[in-house]
């Protein structure tokens, strides 16, 4: 895949980052939700239609495939590497799928959701990765997840972004 970049889209980011960082309702029906997902993010899973899809990239032992599973979801988890996985973790599943983020063999409109909690960082381009999740989404879905903020080093980390930066690489990819 190949991208390019123009200003056009940052003259926007100011406005787009003052809508998005209106923080939406939280899901209170939740009790404890799984590692890294928090209530807003939890809404917007529970509140999808029976048997939505979601995929999870970088999900590691898989910790929120029962949680979404019980909400009548269907879940595939995603991970590069099934070594980097601590051993108390293979106890929820592991992933269902090992593949690069930036080379996502899923078929162009296929998924309702896509989340990715602290992956952002790891991946050597975020940009082709947000274009293969772009892809995957079906139009109206949703991209959730979180990002590394300015940490100055996290195992093998390339990208630690402010909420501008986020920003950018969602205008250029297709997001905006």
């Amino acid at each position: 895949m190949r991208f390019s970049y123009t200003t056009a889209g940052t003259l926007r980011v100011a406005e787009k980052l003052r809508e998005c960082l209106r923080e939406p309702p939280a899901w209170s029906n939740h009790g404890k939700l799984p590692y890294h997902l928090d209530a807003c993010q939890a809404r917007v899973i529970a509140q999808s239609h029976k048997g939505a899809s979601v995929l999870e990239i970088g999900c590691g032992g898989g910790q929120l495939r029962s949680w979404v599973k019980n909400l009548g979801l269907q879940y595939w988890g995603s991970d590069i590497s099934a070594m980097r996985v601590d051993r108390y973790l293979r106890a929820y599943g592991g992933a269902d799928l090992f593949a690069d983020a930036h080379f996502l063999p899923i078929q162009e409109d296929t998924i309702d959701i896509v989340y990715s909690a602290a992956v952002t960082e790891h991946l050597a381009c975020p940009v082709l990765a947000f274009q293969n999740v772009f892809r995957a989404l079906k139009p109206g879905g949703y991209f959730l997840g979180n990002c590394s903020f300015l940490e100055t080093w996290h195992d093998a980390s390339y990208f630690h972004m402010t909420p501008l930066g986020v920003m950018e690489v969602l205008e250029a990819t297709g997001f905006g």
